[in-house]
């Protein structure tokens, strides 16, 4: 019987620590939609756990707003796989993806897209409570601090 009592402790502890950083993620990417409209929603890349100083995770993003907010089209020659890949959840590199962002010189892909993964970082790790983050979990840490959020794909949905 104890035993019972013990493993429903862990259970009920482990599966309220994903809930608090699920929240904490939530927050994060809540207050990001204010700058990029096209986002719709998150999923976690691989396991919390599985990395030792971040947290990975698939933004959802709506590709018609996406092109709207980039200003540009869809690409002609990739554009007709796009309906495929929305309902195979397919992960691309940039929010843009798919788009004719190649022919327009001022474009400058790697800056945008370095330019949100620093938003999401920013404001998961500055406006995000503490208790809300999991915490880097090696006995080398020189103190206790929060893992970091990464964007590892982008999955559009809509």
């Amino acid at each position: 019987m104890v035993n019972r009592d013990l493993i429903r402790y862990i259970l009920k502890e482990e599966t309220e620590n994903i809930d608090k950083i699920s929240k904490g993620i939530d927050i994060a990417v809540k207050m990001l939609k204010k700058d990029y409209p096209f986002i719709i929603g998150w999923e976690y890349s691989n396991e919390p756990e599985k990395y030792k100083f971040s947290i990975y995770i698939n933004l959802e993003i709506d590709y018609k707003k996406s092109m709207e907010f980039y200003k540009t089209n869809p690409h002609p020659r990739f554009f007709k796989f796009l309906d495929d890949d929305i309902k195979r959840r397919q992960k691309y590199a940039y929010p843009f993806s798919m788009m004719d962002y190649e022919s327009d010189e001022d474009f400058q892909a790697p800056e945008k897209n370095l330019k949100l993964t620093r938003d999401v970082k920013g404001i998961y790790s500055d406006m995000v409570p503490e208790f809300l983050k999991m915490q880097v979990d090696d006995e080398d840490a020189y103190k206790e601090s929060p893992k970091e959020i990464a964007i590892d794909n982008y999955i559009f949905v809509k």
